[in-house]
């Protein structure tokens, strides 16, 4: 008997039923159910075809719910990859782009020039080679200066005798004549009376210039106490001249203390002989012209130079306090350092002058100055306050260095081409050789700006 087609089909329970609904399952074709007992019985031209209403349960719903969902997310999840990836090339292009404009800014930053020079040079040997300088040298001509400085060195020297004799203090001063351009003479023992009232006088006669314009004429004099005691010793002090007071000269022609007076003493005075003071005051001038050069050699200007034989000294009050009340006596020596002194730049064009016969007078330094022997001709019969012509002689070998326009050289190169520095430097004779280092490397101009160029010459070597 032909199996009926619907007897494998099991009904839905009450409760599967009760809470579905009824769902028809569409496709694209109908749905064909095929049993075996069909298959024998059917005719072959008909095709039993039977559309099957079934109802779903909520599980099944879901599943068809959650695919959909799934394929859903599936298709955001890769936007999303593929969002993420453009985002991520764009943040490396944007960090290649800083990096490089980073790069550049940085090169930029610290771009400039650095050129190196050496400067043409020359040595010259001098042997007792002759120069002549003036004091009011004109132009082209060798000059000379004039520093001076003084200081005063003191010691004591023990007593080697007394007396009950006393002795009447010394000093020396300047006696000026502020009165009329005619000279003054003063005799010998003329009476001063210091500002304390006490009386001294002129140890010699003297003559005192008349007025130059408004410059009171001045002569130097010793003087000495009118009477023994130590009251007439005295510090720096002005003298009138006894002879003039109340005369329209009281107040013209006067003195001024050039040292302090001392030696004054009487009773029982101790005393030293003139060969201990004498030696007393040799050691003193020992020391002070120590003090005096290291002094000398500090205070020289700037850019000048001078040599141990262009400097004198001269010596004060050399008479020497023979006496005092106490038991060491004091001695005091006072000297003046005067010292003669040449602009360098000068001094190096001179010789360079004297010395090369292709010199053109361009600037050139000699920077070995210092090591050079200066000899004074006639030295002994040199008064150097008064001097007007001198002439010397120098020895050793000089270094010639010519000087570099730098200032002129920054402004051909500035701005130009790295191609044109050597031409550029070909129009300068001071320079021997350079060369140039320019930042960043693949710049091949010099800097618009004088100030990221950079200059710097090689120091020659003088030894």
């Amino acid at each position: 008997m032909p199996k009926n087609l619907l007897q494998d089909i099991k009904p839905m329970s009450k409760r599967s039923s009760a809470t579905t609904r009824k769902t028809r399952v569409k496709e694209k074709e109908p749905e064909v159910l095929h049993t075996e007992d069909s298959m024998q019985y059917s005719q072959p031209s008909t095709q039993n075809t039977i559309n099957i209403e079934r109802e779903s349960s909520p599980v099944e719903k879901n599943e068809v719910m959650d695919i959909r969902n799934d394929r859903n997310t599936s298709g955001s999840f890769a936007d999303e990859i593929s969002t993420a990836r453009t985002s991520r090339k764009g943040i490396w292009v944007i960090a290649i782009v800083a990096i490089v404009a980073l790069f550049f800014a940085i090169s930029f930053l610290f771009s400039g020039a650095s050129i190196v020079l050496s400067a043409t040079t020359k040595d010259v040997s001098l042997d007792n080679t002759t120069v002549t300088s003036s004091k009011d040298a004109g132009d082209g001509a060798l000059s000379f200066d004039i520093m001076s400085i003084s200081d005063t060195a003191s010691t004591t020297v023990p007593a080697s005798g007394s007396t009950t004799s006393g002795t009447v203090a010394t000093g020396r001063v300047i006696l000026y004549n502020a009165f009329s351009k005619d000279a003054r003479t003063l005799i010998i023992n003329t009476r001063l009376e210091a500002n304390n009232g006490k009386i001294y006088k002129t140890d010699a006669q003297v003559v005192i210039p008349g007025m130059k314009g408004t410059t009171p004429g001045s002569v130097e004099v010793g003087v000495h106490a009118s009477a023994q005691g130590e009251e007439y010793n005295s510090p720096l002090t002005d003298f009138k001249i006894v002879a003039f007071k109340g005369t329209t000269k009281e107040s013209k022609v006067y003195a001024r203390s050039k040292t302090e007076i001392t030696g004054g003493a009487s009773g029982n005075v101790h005393t030293i002989t003139a060969d201990e003071a004498s030696k007393a005051q040799e050691a003193l001038l020992g020391t002070l012209k120590d003090k005096l050069t290291k002094e000398a050699a500090v205070q020289i200007p700037k850019g000048f130079i001078s040599y141990p034989d262009a400097v004198f000294i001269a010596t004060e009050n050399t008479t020497p306090n023979l006496s005092s009340t106490d038991v060491s006596v004091p001695v005091t020596i006072k000297a003046t350092l005067t010292a003669l002194m040449w602009n360098k730049d000068a001094l190096s064009k001179k010789i360079a002058q004297d010395n090369l016969s292709d010199y053109n007078g361009a600037p050139v330094t000699i920077p070995n100055l210092d090591t050079l022997t200066l000899a004074l001709k006639d030295k002994a019969n040199i008064k150097p306050a008064d001097a007007k012509d001198i002439s010397f002689t120098l020895s050793g070998k000089a270094h010639i260095v010519w000087t570099i326009d730098t200032d002129k050289l920054l402004g051909d190169l500035v701005g130009k081409n790295k191609s044109v520095f050597k031409t550029v430097l070909a129009s300068y004779p001071a320079v021997s050789e350079g060369e140039v280092f320019i930042k960043p490397f693949w710049k091949s101009s010099f800097p618009s700006d004088k100030t990221k160029i950079k200059i710097e010459i090689k120091t020659p070597d003088t030894k």
